[in-house]
């Protein structure tokens, strides 16, 4: 980042000692001289993701009749703006969904035009004699493209249904470096802009709210059947999929972090937040084992035997990642790979995180005492925010992602925006678990007057 401040963030903010008793000294400025925006004005006027995600789409590859389709070919037929055209497979009598699936998914990827933009893959759950799912992704953040879909149906083969794709997340390639600068930032009213780069820092002289539901969200993405995987800039909950009994169990990943600093937020009381995302369980069941949630740490590598009191001033500042049934929340806290949790083959911690992760049954833990200066720091060493919900085929159960954190510093505000940092919610057996007390813990909110 070429800004200021951030850079004095990592210059300073070496020890926590070292950190000024108030933010004068690093946000100051007089009347309307703000030192730190843009010059150009910024209006979002409908759903926009910010930060670099890949388009993705699912079809559905439908068998009306195993037993009366006929021989010949099938077409998955592919429009966007970056390549279009049809790819053909033969297919024999009474072929199954999964068999025609697998085909096509191979025919698309080593079709020179599709593979150079796409990548197409089998559920990992969905897949059957009826059915089975295909995904397209894009192999590169591109900006949303309104035209790409994919249709699946008969060629010279009878037998298959005709389905067209539905879009699961839209494409971003917008500000990639983890900060905007503008003169004004608009949200139109019933706008989303949501941040999938994390830690992301906003700088304007003036925000202004459409209305009550113009929405800045840094929430960590659900688990789902799809099991895709997520943005690489929030830590991702663990997964587990089968085919063979349809087991799709995927942890919530953990909230990001929002850090706004602005002159003034204008207009309707908007909404900022930074939830942890839920936990998604279906099947399972039998066999043992567990897949840890990610910690929000991203790539720290911390020993195993490493004593707490040594761990750097930034891991002693997230709260720990919950573990199954109950026991300590330390286990949850070491692991390489940003502070994995703990697992083992019946069960798997959360990662930890500013809100720790939820283990497969056990509740995350939050950091308490946490100040907007400690928010900084760990946004100056990389942190993204809560950390992801462990998951286990053992005992069915998914967690959700710790609560990320929301931080506001401004000289005014009309309305002050709901500021939210929700953990996300347990999955067990099938069931939503809205026991209080359960899933990624909270994590932090704040708004700062200087």
């Amino acid at each position: 980042m070429d800004m200021p401040v951030y850079n004095k963030l990592n210059q300073t903010y070496n020890r926590l000692d070292q950190m000024d008793s108030t933010l004068s000294q690093y946000f100051s400025w007089a009347g309307s001289s703000f030192p730190y925006c843009g010059d150009t004005d910024v209006t979002i006027n409908s759903n926009t993701v910010w930060g670099g995600d890949f388009q993705t789409i699912k079809v559905s590859v439908l068998i009306s009749n195993t037993s009366n389709g006929t021989a010949g070919t099938a077409i998955a037929s592919v429009t966007s703006a970056h390549w279009s055209g049809d790819v053909t497979v033969n297919i024999t009598a009474a072929a199954v969904a999964n068999t025609v699936a697998g085909q096509l998914v191979t025919a698309l990827n080593i079709t020179s035009g599709f593979s150079t933009y796409f990548n197409a893959r089998l559920s990992t759950c969905v897949s059957s004699v009826k059915e089975t799912e295909i995904y397209i992704t894009t192999n590169s953040y591109y900006e949303e493209d309104t035209t790409f879909s994919i249709t699946i149906k008969n060629g010279t083969c009878t037998g298959i249904s005709t389905a067209t794709s539905i879009e699961l997340f839209k494409g971003s390639n917008t500000y990639l470096d983890g900060y905007v600068k503008s003169k004004k930032l608009t949200l139109a009213a019933g706008t989303t802009l949501s941040i999938v780069r994390n830690p992301f820092f906003i700088f304007a002289d003036e925000i202004n709210f459409g209305s009550t539901s113009s929405i800045i969200d840094a929430s960590g993405r659900s688990g789902s059947s799809e099991l895709l995987p997520p943005p690489i800039h929030m830590a991702a909950g663990g997964i587990i999929g089968s085919t063979q009994n349809g087991t799709a169990i995927q942890g919530g990943c953990g909230g990001g972090i929002i850090i706004i600093i602005c002159n003034k937020i204008t207009g309707a009381q908007g909404c900022i937040k930074a939830n942890g995302g839920n936990g998604y369980e279906i099947g399972g069941g039998g066999s043992s084992s567990g897949i840890p949630g990610q910690g929000a740490l991203l790539g720290s590598i911390i020993p195993s035997n490493s004593p707490w009191g040594i761990l750097t001033p930034g891991a002693r500042l997230l709260g720990l990642g919950g573990m199954s049934g109950g026991t300590s929340a330390c286990q949850g806290i070491y692991g390489s790979g940003g502070f994995y949790g703990a697992y083992n083959n019946y069960s798997a911690g959360g990662g930890s995180g500013i809100g720790g992760g939820s283990g497969d049954s056990g509740a995350g833990h939050q950091h308490t005492g946490l100040t907007v200066k400690d928010i900084l720091y760990l946004a100056s060493i990389g942190c993204t925010g809560g950390g992801g919900g462990g998951v286990s085929i053992y005992s069915q159960n998914s967690g959700g992602g710790g609560g990320g954190a929301v931080v506001i510093v401004t000289h005014s505000y009309e309305l002050l925006p709901q500021l939210i940092a929700n953990g996300g919610t347990n999955m067990h057996d099938g069931n939503i678990d809205l026991t209080p007390g359960n899933g990624g813990a909270a994590g932090f909110t704040s708004i700062e007057l200087v």
